[in-house]
């Protein structure tokens, strides 16, 4: 493998289990042509297990169509925030353009569209998703965590990191803000990017719920994010030892 392939944005194309058109074939062979490190899936517990290992990647979705099964793939894939978003919808069909730009879609590519556009708006989308982090920003020590906030990552000596979504990664930089302090659901809210905003305030207690979930996993007994029924969050520190790097 060379350098170049090393540094390679990462596509994760999914074609449905059933009959699709040519385009997607052909993609599957011009992309790599043009820098794309793609791998083609198939079922969606593939897709889940490749996001949990790969961050800062893409997911193509292939014949992007108006079922209730690839909507709620596509709502699913944008309510997580692991990766860039893009739609293979039909030449000349603005009906389901919009629909998957409305269910989280980030950008939709018509399925003639040259393999080397296509490779394009895979690069813009990546970018979009994970602007670049000034080289200075401090990694974080939560007990035996280490929080690498450029990357979205939690560390653990001897463990693979643990990837976290954009928005686990700011309900956590909220959280390490401001330590010991109750945070209310509306103040969580709002550290959150804007497209991860949702008006049912129980969506930062499944958040909450999944970020927990990740910092305890190695020790749960130590209750890091504590809860104040009706009122909300606050990170508790004061049994561990925290520092920036």
């Amino acid at each position: 493998m060379t350098s170049s392939d090393m540094t390679a944005p990462r596509c994760f194309l999914v074609r449905p289990a059933g009959p699709a058109t040519a385009e997607p074939f052909a993609l599957a062979e011009q992309l790599p042509r043009h820098g794309i490190d793609l791998h083609c899936l198939v079922r969606e517990s593939e897709l889940d297990e490749a996001l949990r290992e790969q961050s800062g990647a893409a997911v193509l979705l292939a014949s992007f169509d108006a079922s209730e099964s690839m909507l709620q793939l596509c709502r699913s894939l944008h309510e997580q925030g692991q990766a860039a978003i893009l739609a293979l919808t039909p030449a000349g069909d603005d009906t389901i353009r919009i629909l998957a730009l409305e269910t989280g879609a980030d950008d939709c590519v018509e399925e003639t569209s040259d393999a080397r556009e296509v490779a394009a708006r895979i690069r813009a989308a990546i970018r979009r998703m994970r602007p670049a982090e000034p080289p200075s920003q401090p990694q974080v020590c939560i007990g035996p965590w280490a929080f690498d906030i450029p990357r979205q990552q939690l560390h653990m000596p001897g463990q693979a990191p643990l990837a976290l979504t954009r928005a686990e990664c700011r309900l956590l930089q909220a959280l390490l803000s401001q330590p010991g302090r109750l945070l209310s659901r509306e103040d969580l809210t709002a550290a959150l990017p804007l497209r991860e905003r949702a008006t049912d305030s129980r969506a930062v207690d499944l958040l909450v719920s999944r970020l927990r979930q990740k910092l305890h996993a190695r020790d749960p007994y130590q209750p890091l994010i504590q809860t104040v029924r009706g009122r909300g969050y606050r990170l508790d520190l004061s049994t561990i030892d925290t520092q920036t790097t």
